[in-house]
């Protein structure tokens, strides 16, 4: 019964220890994970004071990444900042262009993919109509002279 307890508490020694461990490596990856939004945010601040001129459909995605993640981080002021940057981009006639351009070309490749369905669903319908109208036939042709399916 004593060896039992003292396993039983050396285990829980154990799960103690490495649950400590984990959240100890859970906080470190969290720290860097902070660290690396935050260099990401100033690196974008900083392109848009010197350099962000340029008209960029993946500056939006972009864009789009960071105000997601800096609102789960909690980082309102920072949110706010890159949701200028993107409203000063989105009344940019060359991105809206790119965006409607981006969209057509998704909705037709869709429209496309559907349509293709649709023919192949219809095809192999006719088909299978087909087949079944040559088996109902057959079944019937015999039934009326006299042979029965066996």
């Amino acid at each position: 019964m004593k060896e039992m307890y003292e396993k039983s508490e050396k285990d829980s020694e154990e799960s103690s220890s490495l649950l400590e461990t984990l959240q100890e490596n859970m906080t470190e990856l969290q720290k860097d994970k902070d660290q690396w939004l935050e260099e990401s945010f100033q690196h974008v601040v900083k392109l848009e004071e010197i350099a962000l001129k340029v008209v960029s459909l993946s500056t939006q995605v972009h864009l789009d990444f960071l105000i997601e993640k800096m609102k789960e981080k909690g980082d309102t002021e920072k949110v706010k900042k890159l949701e200028e940057m993107k409203s000063k981009m989105d009344q940019n006639p060359r991105i809206k262009s790119a965006l409607s351009y981006m969209y057509g070309k998704t909705a037709a490749i869709g429209k496309a993919a559907i349509g293709k369905t649709a023919a192949i669903g219809k095809a192999a319908i006719g088909k299978t109509a087909a087949i079944g109208k040559a088996a109902i036939g057959k079944a019937t042709r015999d039934l009326l002279r006299g042979k029965t399916a066996e």
